[in-house]
């Protein structure tokens, strides 16, 4: 009799040493990823082209994306929250990178690309995702001028934790 309960008491330390150093917390700390895929350059109806840029995705936590509503600190407008896919194309001029700017002749405004991605979080147990996403810039008529660009691009989740800088290769655009 005495042997049963000491091999009960012995299976309940072990049990209670191995969940006892189990981590039963979510994971934190899991910046997204993000690749860039690819891109293509679209015309319309009505002759107007725009480009699709192609990036890849995967979030652990599955905390990606900003609600309607998500304009309070730190997501409110001219936080460095307030997009959370920083996007900069850059025009490619003879071998270098130059800023693009909303108005060719107002050398004192870059145009903003920024974007703000929907929250996308499951709603099960599993919280990591991974897919695409596509971002639709007008190219003409005249929002994108330049022939050739190189976009950058980061994604930061609910946490603010943000992916690394990443690039795309050199975007030939057709007028």
């Amino acid at each position: 009799m005495q042997s049963g309960i000491l091999r009960c008491k012995f299976f309940f330390v072990c049990g209670s040493f191995f969940f006892g150093c189990t981590d039963h917390q979510p994971e934190t700390g899991n910046p997204p990823e993000l690749w860039y895929v690819s891109n293509r350059q679209v015309l319309d109806a009505d002759s107007n082209s725009s480009l699709v840029i192609t990036l890849g995705y995967r979030d652990i936590d599955g905390d990606l994306g900003l609600n309607v509503n998500d304009t309070f600190p730190p997501f409110n407008a001219g936080s460095p929250y307030q997009f959370n896919l920083k996007v900069n194309l850059y025009e490619w001029n003879n071998g270098k990178e130059d800023t693009i700017f909303e108005d060719r002749t107002n050398r004192n405004s870059p145009q903003v690309f920024h974007q703000r991605i929907p929250n996308i979080k499951p709603t099960g147990r599993n919280k990591r995702i991974e897919g695409t996403i596509e971002i639709l810039f007008p190219v003409s008529p005249l929002t994108l001028y330049p022939d050739i660009i190189r976009g950058y691009f980061q994604l930061t989740d609910q946490k603010l934790q943000s992916s690394e800088i990443i690039s795309s290769e050199l975007i030939y655009l057709e007028h």
